[in-house]
């Protein structure tokens, strides 16, 4: 019984060490991350020497690992690296303003080139127009002289011509004037187309023999002389108008004979200036100086010597404006200005000033061509106040 009880406890001694090596392997292997331990016990060997294995020591705690100091190069190198970053971008950024400032500079240097081109073509294109403008207007002028000219040494020579032709009915009259009174009868004479016509200038609606021709003017004067209203030229004489001691101032109250101070003719190349004029009591014009409106057109007459002024003639179909306007002179007196523009390259313009009172007959005058059937676009305005008065102003009348 000795026996066995000792072997048992050196079993168990055994049993015990390989259990507490067995432990503390595993223990070690799990610390180190090592191989799983083995659990299969090896078999129990028969007759072990006794050993005593020294109890296990206690695993040491594990040691804080120890924290990362910072670096202080590292920390230099970073805020290098940044600002160098940085100075690269700033650089970019700089580089980019100026690459658009060179280019917003070049094309404002286009733009500014090519403006001044343009402007520079313009001037050039402007300087031809002045210069074709002014070429223009010398021919315009030139030709318009030339025809000033022809007209005035027309309207000359056809003065002369009449002049000789009444110099030579003046003469006949004178000599035929004895003949008449020494044999009352006269022999027939079989009318042709010029005697019948008297003249043979351009027709006119009134016209008539002149033989049928008498002065029908009124006369302050006849009521005091007692005269006859009309006048009639006797047979032994060569008057053609009545003396003036004889007669007073003209009037008429016929709507057709509007009675008038004076024309006068502009045009576009001379606007401010007349190029030609009548004016009653002035030179060989009378003061019976008449306007005619009829279906025609314009017609003047010196009344008192029925002498036709077919220079001065405007048929109806070259009338393209009729204007008129009245103003009050400082002395109260009214003045009327009646306009008639033509259908022509110069737009001609013949303006006549009359007085107050004669304004009716105007208003009549125009009703009357406006109906005609010779009228062609025929347009009517009022001329403002402002323009009649600096109009007389110009022509001496105010």
């Amino acid at each position: 019984m000795s026996g066995g009880g000792g072997l048992g406890v050196v079993v168990l001694v055994i049993a015990v060490g390989v259990g507490a090596w067995t432990w503390g392997k595993t223990q070690a292997e799990n610390s180190t991350g090592g191989t799983p331990p083995n659990y299969h016990t090896p078999p129990p060997q028969s007759d072990p020497p006794p050993q005593h294995d020294p109890p296990p020591q206690p695993k040491p705690p594990p040691q804080p690992e120890p924290k990362a100091r910072p670096n202080p190069s590292a920390g230099a190198w970073e805020k290098a690296r940044e600002e160098t970053r940085k100075r690269e971008e700033e650089r970019k950024r700089a580089e980019e303003l100026k690459k658009k400032r060179e280019e917003a500079q070049k094309m404002r240097e286009e733009t500014e080139k090519a403006a001044k081109a343009e402007a520079e073509k313009k001037k050039w294109e402007q300087a031809r127009a002045r210069e074709k403008e002014a070429r223009e207007r010398e021919a315009r002028e030139r030709i318009a002289r030339e025809r000033l000219a022809r007209e005035k040494e027309t309207r000359e020579k056809d003065a002369r011509e009449r002049e000789a032709r009444e110099r030579a009915e003046k003469d006949k009259k004178a000599q035929s004037a004895p003949s008449a009174r020494s044999s009352p009868t006269k022999a027939y004479e079989k009318p042709t187309a010029k005697s019948a016509a008297g003249e043979s200038y351009s027709y006119r609606p009134y016209d008539s023999p002149k033989a049928a021709k008498t002065a029908t003017y009124k006369s302050s004067a006849s009521s005091i002389s007692g005269l006859s209203e009309s006048y009639a030229p006797s047979q032994s004489t060569a008057r053609t108008t009545p003396p003036p001691s004889h007669r007073g101032p003209y009037s008429t109250n016929e709507e057709g004979k509007i009675q008038i101070k004076a024309v006068y003719l502009f045009s576009d190349i001379f606007p401010t200036k007349p190029i030609s004029q009548l004016i009653a009591n002035q030179g060989h014009v009378t003061d019976g100086l008449i306007l005619r409106i009829q279906t025609e057109g314009l017609f003047i007459d010196d009344d008192v010597r029925g002498v036709p002024q077919r220079e001065w003639d405007v048929k109806a179909w070259t009338l393209k404006l009729l204007e008129d306007g009245v103003v009050r002179t400082p002395s109260g007196a009214g003045l009327h200005v009646f306009r008639a523009t033509t259908r022509d390259t110069e737009n001609k313009k013949y303006t006549f000033v009359l007085d107050e009172s004669e304004a009716w007959k105007v208003a009549i005058g125009i009703s009357r061509l406006r109906k005609g059937s010779q009228v062609r676009s025929l347009g009517m305005n009022g001329m403002k106040e402002n323009e009649v008065r600096g109009l007389l102003m110009t022509l001496g009348w105010m």
